[in-house]
This record gives C-alpha cells, structure tokens and sequence, in this order.
C-alpha cells in the first residue's frame, strides 16, 4: 500500500515520520522562456449586441431552461434581476436561481437576448440573432 508519508533513516534527521514532497523545480526569474499560447476564446454575438464566451452560452440555456420548467418564479426572480441590476430578488429565489444559473454580467447578458414578454407571457427563445444555433 502507497503512503504519502516515509520514514527517514538518514544522518540528517532522527527516525520521523514526515510528508513525501514532489521535486519541483523553483521558478526561474528571466529564463527567457515564453509561454505556450494558449487558444483565443470564441466569442459570439447575442441579440442584444453583446458579445460573450461561446463556451457559456450552451450550460446558461439549458439551466435556464431547466428554472423555466422546473421553478418559475425562480426564473422570474432571474430575468428581473437580470433586466434591472438593483432589483432585490426574493431571497428563497435567489438561491434556488444562483443553483443552476449564477448571477453574472455575462449571464444576464444571455438571458436578456433569450427571454421575451414579461410576467405570465415570458418566453425562452434563443439568445442568438436569426435563432441561430
């Protein structure tokens, strides 16, 4: 069986018992060495003009859509955060909302370009112009 601890038997020390550390090497101030790029984020424009991370847009529309079926006053208490920054949401909302669908700019930004209506008539569309996938 593999421990993360080792008995030491050396001149330097009395037999202790004490954590096996890697071998990493200090990093070098001025090495010369550049890092590797690292690949550009894709962003994608919504309806509203904003442009946000491709990568985001996909799990903030299936969790919101999950809120919309699941728990629509959530949902509610989103897009009305979402849509007016001071707005106080319910907090029992809130919390349930922050589970699936964490209040950022970027989220609101997607959900702004998505939900159409307001109230009972509130509709998840797509948050991309032309309802593009």
């Amino acid at each position: 069986m593999f421990s993360m601890f080792k008995k030491r038997h050396d001149n330097n020390t009395a037999t202790s018992t004490e954590a096996i550390k890697p071998d990493i090497p200090a990093p070098v101030a001025n090495s010369g060495i550049t890092p590797e790029p690292t690949t550009p984020i894709k962003l994608v424009k919504l309806k509203n003009g904003q442009e946000v991370p491709e990568a985001m847009v996909n799990p903030i529309m299936k969790n919101a859509d999950l809120l919309f079926h699941t728990d629509p006053i959530a949902f509610y208490e989103l897009v009305q955060k979402c849509r007016n920054s001071s707005y106080t949401m319910y907090k029992p909302a809130e919390e349930r909302a922050n589970r699936l669908v964490p209040i950022t700019n970027g989220t609101c930004h997607i959900i702004n370009s998505a939900v159409e209506g307001n109230g009972w008539e509130m509709s998840l569309g797509s948050p991309f112009p032309n309802n593009r996938p």
